[in-house]
């Protein structure tokens, strides 16, 4: 009798196999999330970053599905700006499935206020990771709806007493003109309260608080300004600021 259940189980088996399609092993409980890979991938945070940029998190591989064959779903959640690149695919917000060896790498864009946090939430399988980026007080939001060819100031924004990457006062101030995305016209930078312009390289302080000025583009174009400091010693750091025409 034992023998006669094992067999029909197998036979069973074999025909789910054969329906079409790939068959799920162990889907990992009633919620239909499917195989758990192993290790879990890891939540993480990215601090000091800045306003309305997409960052991208460290990219995680799957990995102990139980066959080779094995599928599982992936979905994202969160701020509306999260979406996940599957191995070399488009960034997308659509749920999906991954099998052993694929990649994934979570990404959103920061908040567009200084030092405020975006929260995104990955589910493969049964597992869940959380990703969370925090914008810098040294960060300059988004200027949205802007009249068209006109001088634009940005908020304030102060150099804080310490910097990533080894970066060491005293540090000098210039508009970065080798940046990609430095696409400004006319950009300039102001000490707070000081009605004139800072000149290339000027000795920035720790604590300074400061203005980015650019003239924005035709209706519907984004501008983007980038100054730089330069540290005396340490890496340097790049800080923009973006307005869009309306």
């Amino acid at each position: 009798m034992k023998n006669t259940v094992l067999s029909m189980m197998c036979l069973v088996v074999a025909a789910l196999a054969g329906c079409g399609g790939s068959f799920e092993w162990f889907p990992g409980g009633s919620s239909g999330a499917g195989a758990s890979p192993t290790p879990a991938p890891s939540s993480a945070t990215l601090t000091d970053q800045q306003a309305d940029t997409t960052v991208s998190f460290t990219t995680y591989t799957v990995l102990g599905l139980p066959f080779a064959n094995t599928s599982t779903n992936v979905r994202v959640t969160g701020d509306p700006t999260t979406k996940y690149v599957k191995n070399t695919n488009a960034a997308t917000n659509v749920d999906g499935k991954v099998r052993n060896n694929d990649t994934v790498t979570v990404q959103h864009t920061t908040a567009n206020k200084q030092n405020s946090q975006v929260v995104s939430n990955l589910y493969i399988g049964g597992t869940k990771a959380i990703y969370a980026s925090t914008t810098s007080l040294f960060s300059f939001p988004t200027k949205m709806a802007q009249p068209a060819s006109t001088e634009v100031s940005s908020d304030s924004a102060t150099v804080p007493m310490s910097l990533p990457a080894g970066f060491t006062f005293p540090a000098t101030i210039s508009i970065d003109t080798n940046t990609t995305n430095t696409t400004s016209t006319n950009p300039k930078i102001f000490f707070v309260g000081n009605a004139n312009q800072i000149a290339d390289k000027t000795d920035i302080p720790a604590g300074t608080s400061l203005i980015l000025k650019h003239t924005t583009g035709a209706s519907g174009q984004t501008v983007v300004t980038t100054a730089i400091l330069t540290p005396s010693s340490g890496t340097a750091y790049h800080i923009s600021f973006k307005s869009v025409s309306q």
